[in-house]
C-alpha cells in the first residue's frame, strides 16, 4: 500500500442529518382526512375594485395598539361604508411606498376588530396590460360574509383603491383528483376551483431555493377547513383583477390545518416563475403559509412546519438539491439590494432575507432553521456517491432519489416513480451533462444528454446488478455484477470478468480507465480486478480488511485508486493518501468516495449524509 508524503489535512466536514418525518402514501391520507366543502356551494370569486377619495379625509392616530402604518406615517381614517351586497374579502392597492393599511368589517351592524394588511411590492412576471406593475398590494383579508367596512391608510399615498371580493357563479371542484402523482399530500389546483392564468405563465430551467411567506393577515388566522378553496379563490382573483398579474403570486399554498395546495399553474411537476419575492423569483418556489405569524405562533401540534417540511423534502428530492446548500443569487432591483448584486442565500429562505419587510413574520421567521432545514432532508439510505467533472458529486438513495452537491446539475430522478428493484448504482456522463441510475435487476434509466444503450432488465441474473461504468465517449457503458459477471452495451467492449470464478467477497462496483479501454472490479473485502488497459496497483483482498470495503476512487490519470471501507479507512495505491474518517465522528457508515477533477482531494459521504473534504475538496 503506497501512501504519498503530504501531511494529512484536517477534514472539513458537513453535517446533513436525517428527516424526522418520512414523507409519504401514508401521510397524504392523513392530510385527506381534514373536511373539505360540499361541492354545490362553491362559487367563483369576483372583484368589485373602487378608487377612494382621500381629499379631506381626517388624519388619526392608529387606533388600538401599536400598528406599524407605513413606518409611523399619520393615517387617513375614512368613513365606515355600507355594501348593500355581501362579501367574503377586501384587500388595498395604492400608488407610493410600501407600507400597512389597517381594514375591519362590519356584519349586520356588528363591527370586527381592526385587521392589518402589509402591502409590499413584488417582481411580477406577467402583467396584463395596465395592470399595478409598480402598485403596492397584498393579500386581501378573510371577512367571510361582511356588509361593511372601514379603512385606515398612511396619508401620503395616491391612486388608492379598494377591492372587495364576492362570490359568483358556482365553480367545480376536482375532488377525485386533489392529490399529485408522487406527492398524495399536494391538494391540485382543481381541489379549489382555480380559474386558468391570464396568460401562459413562464418557467425557470432549475429550482435555486425556496422562499417561505405567511399571508400576513389576521383574519387568515381563524378561517375554517371548509373555507380554504374560498380563501385560495380570493387571493387568485385578487392578483389576478385587482393586481393584473397572470396568475397567483405564490407556488404553493399551506393552511394551519397542514394541507399543502398547488397555487401558481403547473407548480406541481414544473417549476413557474412566482410574483412573490421581487428580484429573486426565477429559480425560487415561493410558499406562503396562511396566517398572520407576528401575531400568532406556529400551529400547536406542528401541521404547518410539518405540512413545509414535507413540501420542501418532496420537491427539493426531485429536482436533486440539498436543503442544507446555499446559493449565489443576482438581485434584481428590488427593495433591499440594489439589481445585479449577488447575494448569498440559504436554499430554505425567508422573505426578510431579501426585501424590507418582516414577512414571515416574527413567530415563524425563527422557526425555518437549522432544525427544520435538517428534518427536510432525507439522507437516511444513501447507498452510493459518484463524481462528476468540476468540483461536483452526486449521492444516492436506493428509491432513486439523487441529489447535487458542489454545483451538480440535477437532471432528474427515480425518486416518485414505483421501481421492480431498488435502485444500486449510478455514473455520470464524462462531460457531466447527464447520468444514469442502475436498479438491481439492471433495469438503466437515463437523465439528461445520457443515452439508453440497453440492460440486463430482462434477462435471468444470478447475481444483482451492483455497478455502472460509463465509456469515455459516454455513447456506452458497462454493468457488473455481484458476482463478478460484466455486460457491455453501446461503444463498451468486454474485456474480461470474474463471472464463474468463485469469488472469497462479492464484487461491489466496477470503473473505468480514463482510456476507456479498459476496466477494474472491486470486492467487499478489497480484491481488484483488473482488465484491459486497467493496471493493477495493490489491494488488500490478501490481508483483509477489518470493515467492508464499499468504493473506488479513481485517479484521474490512471495510474492508481482509493479503497475507502465502511468505517471510513482510506487504502491508498499508487495515489497520495489525503486523511481518512476512521476516528471521525461520521454520524453513520461511509457509503462512498467521489474524487476531485485534480487527484489532490476527494470526499467521503455516509449513509446519513456527513460529507467530509480531504486534499482540495470543497
Amino acid at each position: 500500500m503506497s501512501r504519498g508524503t503530504p501531511a494529512p489535512r484536517p477534514p472539513r466536514t458537513r453535517h446533513l442529518s436525517r428527516r424526522a418525518l418520512l414523507a409519504g402514501t401514508g401521510a397524504g391520507a392523513a392530510w385527506s382526512l381534514l373536511p373539505m366543502p360540499a361541492l354545490a356551494g362553491e362559487r367563483t370569486m369576483v372583484v368589485d375594485s373602487r378608487t377612494l377619495v382621500l381629499d379631506g379625509m381626517s388624519v388619526a392616530a392608529p387606533a388600538g395598539g401599536s400598528v406599524d402604518l407605513g413606518a409611523l406615517r399619520p393615517a387617513v381614517r375614512l368613513p365606515p361604508m355600507i355594501e348593500g351586497t355581501p362579501f367574503r374579502m377586501i384587500g388595498v392597492s395604492w400608488h407610493g411606498q410600501p407600507g400597512t393599511a389597517r381594514v375591519r368589517a362590519s356584519r349586520s351592524g356588528a363591527w370586527g376588530p381592526w385587521q392589518t394588511i402589509r402591502l409590499d411590492v413584488h417582481e411580477r412576471p406577467g402583467v396584463l396590460e395596465g395592470g399595478a406593475l409598480d402598485r403596492p398590494a397584498g393579500d386581501p383579508v378573510w371577512v367571510d360574509q361582511a356588509d361593511g367596512w372601514q379603512l385606515e391608510l398612511p396619508a401620503d399615498i395616491t391612486n388608492a383603491h379598494v377591492h372587495l371580493l364576492r362570490e359568483d357563479v358556482k365553480v367545480g371542484l376536482d375532488l377525485d383528483g386533489r392529490a399529485a402523482e408522487g406527492a398524495p399530500f399536494v391538494n391540485l389546483r382543481g381541489s379549489w376551483g382555480a380559474r386558468e392564468p391570464a396568460e401562459e405563465i413562464p418557467f425557470a430551467a432549475d429550482l435555486e431555493l425556496a422562499i417561505v411567506h405567511h399571508s400576513g393577515t389576521a383574519s387568515h388566522n381563524s378561517y375554517g377547513a371548509t373555507d380554504v378553496p374560498a380563501l385560495i379563490r380570493g387571493v387568485q382573483a385578487f392578483h389576478l383583477d385587482a393586481n393584473g398579474w397572470w396568475d397567483i403570486a405564490y407556488n404553493f399554498v399551506i393552511d394551519r390545518f397542514g394541507r399543502i395546495w398547488e397555487a401558481r399553474f403547473g407548480g406541481v411537476d414544473r417549476l413557474p416563475i412566482g410574483g412573490h419575492a421581487r428580484g429573486f423569483n426565477t429559480g425560487a418556489m415561493g410558499v406562503v403559509l396562511l396566517g398572520d405569524y407576528n401575531t400568532v405562533s406556529p400551529d400547536g401540534a406542528g401541521r404547518d412546519l410539518d405540512a413545509l417540511e414535507r413540501l420542501l423534502y418532496w420537491k427539493f428530492a426531485i429536482h436533486g438539491i440539498s436543503a442544507t446548500g446555499r446559493v449565489l443569487k443576482e438581485a434584481g432591483e428590488g427593495t433591499l439590494y440594489e439589481g445585479g448584486e449577488v447575494v448569498d442565500l440559504p436554499v430554505v429562505a425567508v422573505h426578510r432575507m431579501m426585501a424590507i419587510t418582516a414577512c414571515p413574520g416574527e413567530n415563524l421567521a425563527p422557526r425555518i432553521d437549522q432544525g427544520l432545514v435538517d428534518r427536510t432532508v432525507d439522507y437516511d439510505g444513501i447507498i452510493r456517491v459518484a463524481a462528476g467533472p468540476g468540483r461536483h458529486f452526486y449521492t444516492l438513495t436506493d428509491d432513486g432519489a439523487v441529489f447535487g452537491f458542489a454545483g451538480a446539475r440535477h437532471h432528474g430522478s427515480m425518486r416518485t416513480v414505483a421501481l421492480n428493484r431498488p435502485v444500486t448504482n449510478m455514473a455520470v456522463r464524462p462531460d457531466g451533462d447527464g447520468y444514469w441510475l442502475v436498479a438491481s435487476d439492471g433495469g438503466v434509466f437515463a437523465f439528461g444528454a445520457a443515452s439508453f444503450h440497453g440492460s440486463t432488465a430482462d434477462l435471468e441474473l444470478g447475481d444483482g446488478i451492483v455497478g455502472i461504468a460509463p465509456t469515455a465517449t459516454g455513447r456506452g457503458y458497462w454493468l457488473v455484477a455481484s458476482d463478478g459477471g460484466v455486460f457491455a452495451f453501446g461503444d463498451a467492449r468486454f474485456h474480461g470478468s470474474m463471472g464463474g470464478v468463485r469469488l472469497n467477497q462479492p464484487v461491489i462496483g466496477i470503473s473505468a480507465t480514463p482510456s476507456g479501454q479498459g476496466y477494474w472490479l472491486f470486492a467487499s473485502d478489497g480484491g481488484v480486478f483488473a482488465f484491459g488497459d486497467a493496471t493493477f496497483m495493490g489491494s488488500t483482498g490478501a490481508t483483509g480488511v477489518p470493515t467492508p470495503a464499499v468504493d473506488v476512487g479513481i485517479d484521474p490519470t490512471g495510474q492508481g485508486y482509493w479503497l475507502v471501507t465502511a468505517d471510513g479507512t482510506v487504502h491508498a495505491f499508487g495515489v497520495p493518501h489525503m486523511g481518512d474518517a476512521s476516528e471521525t465522528d461520521k454520524d453513520g457508515r461511509v457509503v462512498g468516495m467521489a474524487v476531485t477533477e485534480t487527484g489532490a482531494g476527494y470526499w467521503l459521504v455516509s449513509d446519513r449524509g456527513t460529507t467530509l473534504a480531504y486534499g482540495d475538496a470543497i
